[in-house]
């Protein structure tokens, strides 16, 4: 089983906050046995080094339909001295986390010096088949996230229901696969495509929930 390490945790991206009257999806299975085998090349770009992979859309159906997710990489800046790969996601939820991985590298020289920074883009996001449908957001953060009685509670409901609506017309395929399982099993099938029988993770904000 891979093994993945939450290095640390905090506000980047500014903190959500949702409803938890619904329950938690049930996990996938991620490990070295079920992640897909991919092979990935990496070319320059504006983020350091990008790369394109597919995974499935489904991760409980590994031979289903697929998901390309594009991922970034800034290399260990002293490769003698490396210790391998972290893998960084900056929360949202809703944030592409490519440019996350230069952001790092560019903060933390021992960090850059010792590991290869990789940031991708979650499934829905950025350039990783992204929905378009944020405009009914603004409404759920306008709402009292905190309030309890009946009447803020049913407006919070129907605000997140706006939400859900406006992301099914955008890809009805796509929305039933967004759970924070699926995108868990990607970061897993990520560090299979790099060939790593174990990374180390940070993770900000939603991110923490991966």
């Amino acid at each position: 089983m891979a093994s993945v390490a939450l290095l640390g945790a905090a506000c980047l991206l500014g903190c959500s906050a949702t409803s938890t009257s619904e329950p938690e999806p049930e996990p996938v299975p991620a490990s070295a046995d079920t992640a897909p085998t991919i092979t990935i090349e990496w070319e320059p770009c504006d983020y350091g080094e990008c790369a394109v992979i597919a995974v499935p859309l489904d991760h409980g159906e590994p031979d289903g339909p697929t998901i390309d997710l594009a991922i970034a990489r800034s290399p260990a800046a002293s490769p003698g001295e490396r210790i391998g790969v972290l893998l960084v996601n900056p929360g949202g939820p809703g944030a592409p986390g490519r440019s996350l991985a230069a952001v790092v590298a560019g903060v933390d020289e021992r960090l850059h010096e010792r590991f290869d920074i990789i940031g991708w883009d979650p499934r829905g996001t950025g350039a990783s088949r992204p929905l378009d449908c944020a405009e009914p957001v603004l409404d759920l953060y306008r709402s009292d996230l905190t309030a309890t009685d009946d009447v803020a509670r049913a407006a919070i409901d129907a605000a997140a229901s706006a939400v859900g609506s406006a992301c099914a017309r955008d890809d009805s395929e796509l929305l039933p696969h967004l759970d924070s399982a699926q995108s868990a099993a990607d970061m897993d099938a990520i560090r299979a495509g790099i060939g790593e029988d174990t990374i180390s993770y940070l993770g900000f904000s939603y991110g923490t929930v991966l």
